[in-house]
């Protein structure tokens, strides 16, 4: 009889560790990511040819203005991950958008996702790249939005 119930113990205490194990959310691995200042980004961009500017901001506002050679790819788009996973994905990343709040979400959303050997993450973004004074390319904004003069 003691036989049996320390078979039945340790067959619900087996089960019971086999249900908490299914229960818990799978792991994804960590991105490897850097974040960066704008100097520091300026410097990589400079020294890793092969680097890819990644720009997760709106299209509209990646025509305007964006650090030269940058690709777009907007992090609200449906197609968001299908997008990220046509990039090569055997070179370095520098991902930003305007302040760093999209960019955090895409790397959140690339996160198990993609293999590239590093992202670096201008963490302040496109905006303080401006406010440096730091080169980029653009051109004026469309007149519906720009804001009217005050009276």
């Amino acid at each position: 009889m003691k036989t049996l119930f320390s078979i039945l113990a340790f067959a619900v205490t087996f089960t019971a560790q086999l249900r908490a194990d299914e229960a818990k959310p799978e792991k994804k691995p960590k991105l490897a990511v850097k974040e960066v200042t704008v100097d520091e980004a300026e410097k990589l961009i400079a020294s890793n040819p092969g680097l890819i500017v990644l720009d997760v901001r709106i299209p509209e506002e990646f025509e305007h203005e964006h650090i030269k050679g940058a690709v777009n790819v907007n992090v609200f788009d449906a197609e968001f991950d299908k997008l990220i996973a046509d990039i090569d994905q055997s070179k370095p990343v520098l991902l930003h958008c305007a302040s760093g709040r999209r960019s955090t979400k895409a790397i959140a959303q690339m996160t198990g996702k993609v293999k590239f050997p590093q992202i670096y993450h201008l963490t302040e973004g496109f905006n303080a790249w401006k406010d440096a004074k730091k080169p980029f390319e653009g051109k004026p904004l469309p007149k519906e939005f720009k804001s009217s003069p005050q009276k």
